[in-house]
């Protein structure tokens, strides 16, 4: 089974001999594997064959591109691991395709945990990647500034290309940390796989929203946008909150996942695998064969090779078609599990693709509150007590909205006009056009008037109580 894939642009000074030093360099100084020495001698083929370890190299021609492709094979007591590392050259482009796969020999349905190959560490260290669009390569986060706004808004809504999937690390006002994962881990975890972009500030955020006509993940969500078309996958932080605090740890997995499941999908289209160079140096050492031989003497002998090259051809295209299948149909079911557990499960799931959350936990926060209200007038001994108990002792308020509240309440203490109408903006309010008295909360219904000097506390304080009374989501709705 497929595990890992990638695709990494190379800089135009990258050569075979580079990037065969790195593949040497990673196996004979791996102290897991008892390499001591590589006898490659810049043959065509080569396989060299150790206790528990193989290495086989093929350089050949594929497509109109010049082809170095090394084959690592790790073979332990369950598992025989495969290690791909091919490095194509054509007229415009130097790329280095990585693919990392796993036969099994114990029957589990737990899939063996996948290690990037160390060599995708070492292209960084070397300096070898080059820019992918207006991002380059690497395995740091790369902050968003003013001048590239408009450049990731084209990338969020389809309009520009990267290679690699984009993961956008939206800049959270009510989360005193800022970000919901740790960006430098994140960068290093996805490095060869995705580019990591932090939104710096809400500035940014609001340039984004608007160039990208909202498709900007923002308060914290994690956007990750994939190559090749206009999809956006926005990542939410309900499921990672246990007891109100953001697990960051299972959401940087959570992401690294999502990632590199898609790009195992993805590689589907690449067109260049081990087993189809394997198949097209065969092809080509035929044809040079046929060209030097008798061809009418030896006819009858060279259309019977090409016969069973053409079925051997098929059968390994029949393969590669079950193997897809097989990991389709193992990925489908994997869905059905989950979605039969999550619908036996005591959670409860609330249909709001119409609703838009203003804030992380806005719509569970308000379910919980509602019901908290609502338990104390159900009777004990039934059912839906037992229901509703179960519900609150598995969920809690993730408050997101109380801090929202408390900083809106600072902020119109400011004594700055220019600097509360910032900090309000921050906060996602949206000034009405043509005045500075009046700003309305994401959705023009919801308006409130501000005072229009910094002294007017009565004001500050008419408006903080029309906030409440209209948006908070944690008073009492219910009296006994």
């Amino acid at each position: 089974m497929d595990l890992l894939t990638t695709k990494i642009a190379l800089k135009d000074s990258v050569t075979k001999e580079d990037i065969w030093n790195l593949i040497k360099e990673w196996l004979t100084k791996s102290p897991h594997y008892g390499i001591t020495a590589i006898n490659y001698d810049e043959t065509e083929t080569f396989s060299q064959y150790f206790t528990t370890t193989a290495i086989n190299i093929l350089s050949t021609d594929f497509n109109g591109d010049t082809i170095f492709a090394c084959r690592f094979t790790n073979y332990e007591k369950q598992n025989s691991w495969f290690t791909d590392i091919i490095y194509v050259v054509n007229s415009e482009n130097k790329d280095l395709y990585i693919k990392l796969s796993c036969n099994s020999n114990s029957f589990t349905v737990d899939k063996p945990y996948a290690n990037k190959p160390h060599i995708i560490k070492s292209l960084f260290k070397c300096g070898y990647t080059k820019t992918d669009g207006i991002f380059p390569i690497c395995d740091t986060p790369i902050t968003l500034t003013n001048d590239k706004v408009k450049d990731c808004s084209d990338i969020m809504t389809g309009l520009k290309e990267t290679s690699l999937p984009v993961v956008y690390i939206s800049y959270d006002t009510y989360n005193g940390s800022y970000y919901s994962v740790d960006p430098d881990k994140l960068a290093v975890k996805l490095a060869g796989l995705a580019h990591v972009i932090i939104e710096p500030n809400k500035e940014i955020a609001l340039m984004l929203k608007e160039a990208a006509n909202g498709r900007n993940a923002y308060n914290g969500y994690i956007g990750i946008y994939y190559p090749g078309n206009d999809h956006g996958e926005i990542l939410a932080l309900k499921g990672f909150y246990k007891n109100g605090i953001l697990d960051k740890k299972a959401f940087a997995k959570a992401i690294y996942d999502n990632i590199r499941q898609a790009l195992i999908y993805h590689s589907a289209f690449y067109n260049i695998s081990w087993d189809k160079i394997q198949l097209a140096y065969q092809r080509n050492r035929y044809r040079l064969r046929t060209a030097e031989a008798d061809k009418v003497s030896h006819e009858y002998e060279q259309d019977k090779e090409y016969i069973s090259l053409l079925e051997g051809e098929n059968k390994k295209s029949q393969e590669e078609i079950k193997l897809l299948t097989k990991q389709i149909e193992a990925q489908r079911a994997t869905i059905e599990t989950l979605k039969r557990r999550f619908e036996n499960s005591s959670s409860v799931t609330f249909i709001k693709d119409n609703i838009d959350e203003y804030y992380t936990g806005e719509i569970s926060d308000l379910i919980i509150n509602l019901l908290t209200q609502i338990n104390k007038f159900i009777p004990d001994n039934t059912r839906p007590k037992e229901i509703i108990d179960s519900f609150l002792l598995s969920n809690s308020y993730m408050n997101i909205g109380k801090k929202l509240f408390e900083q809106i309440d600072i902020a119109l203490k400011e004594k700055s006009l220019e600097k509360r109408q910032r900090e309000l903006e921050h906060l996602g309010f949206t000034m009405t056009d043509g005045t500075h008295d009046k700003a309305y909360f994401h959705d023009p219904k919801y308006s409130f008037t501000l005072a229009k000097t910094p002294s007017d506390y009565r004001t500050n304080y008419n408006t903080m109580s029309e906030i409440r009374k209209i948006l908070d989501i944690y008073k009492k709705y219910f009296t006994s």
